[in-house]
């Protein structure tokens, strides 16, 4: 029996899975992935602004046109 898990993987898959380096936040992530992450941020930013709007909460409804707006950029700026 292998120590550790990291041990027993490299037994059976002929490599580990522990990263030997520093990890990074977008590490490893598929575009595909983060893309949807960043579009259903923007649609729970949209919807809230759309409750703020109802409300009349017009501060908030701001921060959160632009909080749909810096979703929308980075969406753009991975397309390119």
């Amino acid at each position: 029996m292998a120590e550790t898990l990291d041990k027993a993987l490299r037994g059976v898959l002929g490599r580990g899975v522990i990263p030997t380096g520093p990890v990074t936040a977008s590490q490893g992530i598929p575009e595909t992935i983060k893309a949807t992450n960043l579009s259903e941020t923007a649609l729970k930013h949209y919807n809230k602004a759309k409750e703020l709007m109802r409300q009349g909460d017009w501060a908030g409804f701001g921060r959160e046109l632009e909080l749909l707006e810096n979703a929308l950029e980075k969406m753009t700026q991975r397309s390119d």
